[in-house]
């Protein structure tokens, strides 16, 4: 597992990791704790194709699996000992990048207001 070799082989590390810590709710939303989205992008940016189940020909579909960040927290805290912290992607903006780094020239920031659904973990706060 990433998280032993991590603690076990470079034990003064620093871990960043960002990604989805809930999926939209879609039709193609599997039921269950922490259920994937499976969907495959269409010719324009915001059109998608859902499907109600994983099991569709292999490179249809991307499969997304949101993350349970308590649950990592949690694990890292087991085996290394040390303490993390969870952000919301754009907690983390506000405090770590300037508005020019992530804001559009019209004044639209997606970092601080698409991806509400995103968490940022930060191990050895």
């Amino acid at each position: 597992m990433m998280l032993e070799r991590l603690t076990k082989q470079i034990p003064n590390h620093q871990f960043i990791m960002a990604d989805f810590d809930m999926l939209r709710e879609a039709e193609s939303a599997l039921t269950g704790i922490l259920a994937p989205v499976v969907s495959h992008k269409l010719d324009k940016s915001h059109e998608k194709r859902d499907y109600p189940t994983y099991l569709v020909p292999r490179g249809d579909a991307d499969i997304f699996f949101p993350t349970d960040f308590q649950l990592l927290k949690s694990m890292y805290k087991s085996m290394s000992k040390q303490n993390s912290r969870i952000m919301k992607t754009y907690e983390f903006m506000d405090i770590y990048s300037r508005e020019k780094w992530t804001q559009t020239k019209s004044g639209y920031n997606p970092l601080k207001e698409d991806f509400y659904n995103t968490s940022i973990f930060l191990s050895n706060p």
